[in-house]
């Protein structure tokens, strides 16, 4: 759901971003490309179980990280009240998330991550301004 909504937030498939940011002078259709290649791969050779395992810690650690804050906790409490009536699924949509496996990965990389289903926005940032002109030496 990011960057339009949290997870939580979502009774089901909704929006997902990639947001990337390169140093000037770089082509953005190749850096666009290198992007859909790298999904590509996933769709065709799946992921890695390894790395797969190092994002399902990364998830856990922000999990926990979040519900130290009672102010985050209360929040998702409420969304998951909002969004499903059912406060247990606070517990029980994280424990989905865990139990994906990289054949589901795979599966949804080649079902839904397409070229032909992505849509690309490209921002450029102003030109900067002239720098103002230097009075002439010996005079101010």
């Amino acid at each position: 759901g990011w960057p339009f909504e949290s997870a939580a937030s979502s009774g089901g498939p909704s929006e997902y971003a990639i947001s990337v940011f390169y140093r000037p002078g770089l082509r953005k259709e190749l850096i666009v490309n290198e992007i859909q290649q790298e999904i590509d791969s996933v769709a065709i050779r799946g992921v890695d179980e390894r790395e797969l395992h190092r994002v399902k810690a990364a998830l856990r650690l922000n999990k926990v990280a979040r519900l130290q804050s009672s102010l985050e906790r209360a929040t998702l409490l409420a969304q998951y009240e909002l969004v499903d009536s059912d406060l247990t699924f606070i517990e029980k949509d994280f424990a989905g998330l865990l139990n994906v496996t990289g054949v589901q990965v795979q599966s949804a990389a080649r079902r839904l991550l397409t070229a032909t289903r992505r849509d690309v926005l490209l921002i450029d940032p102003p030109p900067r301004p002239a720098p103002a002109p230097r009075p002439p030496a010996g005079k101010k």
